[in-house]
């Protein structure tokens, strides 16, 4: 495999890692932000789909994980098994990262944060799963 195109998959991957470390972080600080993690949540699960994605040289711009699976899933049939993770985590690229024009806000909870994060966590363990070891974070 081309040494360039691995670090790019890498790449990717050591960007989802952080967006789940962030999203740990948030959700058990002091004073949580639960509404932040979830978003980042999202975001390690999109950037680990996106890292197999470019693994496979089908990069997509998108936010929808339903369409990353889709993509995904015309490659390696397994991965329609995480259309239900990408349900509930795609509406976390937006959800809560504008205020709301008419409602009042109201911060999520931390029953949604511990599904996201373990949703988001199967995706990136799924991913990595499909890759070859020279592509995953630790092979540097």
């Amino acid at each position: 495999m081309d040494e360039v195109l691995a670090q790019a998959v890498r790449n990717w991957l050591i960007k989802a890692k952080s967006d789940l470390e962030s999203a740990r972080i948030l959700a058990t600080a002091s004073q949580p932000h639960v509404d932040t993690a979830l978003y980042h949540c999202q975001q390690g699960a999109e950037k680990a789909l996106k890292g197999f994605l470019v693994y496979k040289e089908r990069f997509q711009k998108t936010h929808d994980l339903n369409s990353l699976i889709s993509e995904a899933s015309t490659l390696v049939s397994e991965f329609t098994t995480l259309q239900p993770e990408a349900a509930r985590l795609t509406p976390y690229a937006t959800e809560y990262r504008y205020p709301p024009t008419v409602t009042a806000y109201i911060e999520p909870g931390m029953a949604a944060y511990h599904e996201a994060i373990a949703d988001a966590g199967r995706v990136y363990d799924f991913v990595l799963s499909k890759l070859p070891a020279q592509c995953k974070p630790d092979s540097t």
